[in-house]
């Protein structure tokens, strides 16, 4: 695994990988995204906390009391708008009424953390680790499709893992809060630039060591 780290960091060098709007509400916008996110692109998803942003309704104070309607149309091009917008505005209202803010939340232990933001609506393993990593600034990799596909290519898996047993595998190499963030960000930009559904293996810096057929 810290091979792969170090090829890659060769290849793209340090990535700031989550885009933030407004850095004084980062670890919100960070729990926006993560749900936004889910069958959705990164590029609809900036535009919509940007949306969000403008209308005032970013806050998890503001959004727990907006009109459901407001944040459906602030949240359409990210498709699945009313399905997202009831889950943004539940998971607002939840944090609002129990901690009143993102801040006290943050403050229990990662597996408590976890297990918490795995209970609200809309919130699966994937989402609930990025929230982990990015926003509450905690050692963890979220595993996606990229993850699997990178990983089964290389030889390095089998691909029949489980999300926690891949995640275990990884977290034996990549376990501090930088690294795991710099890994995460890598493993996304190297599957968006060459190991693709139909890769471009010729151009991959990989390609040495995979054992996909080219």
């Amino acid at each position: 695994m810290k091979h792969l780290y170090r090829a890659l960091s060769q290849r793209f060098g340090r990535l700031e990988w989550w885009p933030i709007v407004d850095k004084r509400n980062m670890q919100f916008e960070i729990i926006l995204g993560a749900i936004l996110t889910q069958q959705a692109s990164w590029k609809s998803v900036e535009m919509v906390i940007r949306n969000l942003t403008d209308e005032k309704i970013a806050t998890p104070q503001a959004l727990a009391s907006a009109d459901v309607r407001k944040i459906q149309k602030a949240i359409r091009p990210t498709g699945f708008y009313k399905q997202k917008a009831n889950r943004i505005k539940g998971v607002a209202k939840y944090i609002v009424e129990n901690y009143g803010g993102v801040g006290k939340m943050f403050g229990k232990d990662t597996g408590e953390l976890r297990k918490e933001l795995l209970s609200l609506k809309g919130v699966g393993k994937e989402t609930a680790d990025d929230i982990l990593l990015y926003a509450a600034e905690r050692a963890i990799v979220p595993i996606d499709a990229y993850t699997y596909r990178i990983l089964s290519r290389l030889g390095m898996i089998s691909g029949k893992e489980s999300y926690d047993e891949l995640q275990e595998i990884v977290h034996e190499k990549i376990n501090d809060v930088e690294s795991c963030k710099q890994f995460h960000a890598l493993i996304v930009e190297h599957a968006k630039q060459f190991c693709k559904k139909k890769p471009s293996c010729e151009d991959c810096p990989l390609s040495e060591r995979c054992a996909y057929p080219m």
